[in-house]
């Protein structure tokens, strides 16, 4: 699939309908994520990257998370792209402004 001209965007959280409990109200209901950065790689291939700042990784503390990739087409139609799990654990030797990306093809 051609993803030429497309946005890509993703978000990462601990289960798909995670609750922010001390900013949520019963009317007012915030759900608790990390935004992934997405980008195109090479659009007539289909191919794109997610990635995750060293500072917005530091939110996330070890366990197993869920994600969840869209693609957004110059029409402004949204694509539920490809969801998964990623695994995070602690490393050493991170400076904390780095950033790691994951590519995937579609």
């Amino acid at each position: 699939m051609d993803i030429t001209g497309y946005k890509v965007c993703g978000n990462i959280a601990k289960h798909a309908a995670s609750i922010d409990a001390i900013n949520s109200t019963s009317v007012n209901i915030k759900h608790k994520f990390v935004p992934f950065s997405g980008r195109v790689v090479d659009g007539p291939n289909g191919v794109f990257a997610l990635s995750l700042t060293g500072q917005d990784s530091m939110r996330l503390r070890e366990g197993k998370y869920v994600y969840n990739a869209v693609l957004e087409n110059v029409n402004g139609d949204k694509i539920d792209t490809v969801s998964g799990l990623v695994f995070a654990e602690s490393a050493f030797g991170s400076f904390g402004d780095e950033t790691t990306e994951i590519t995937d093809k579609i």
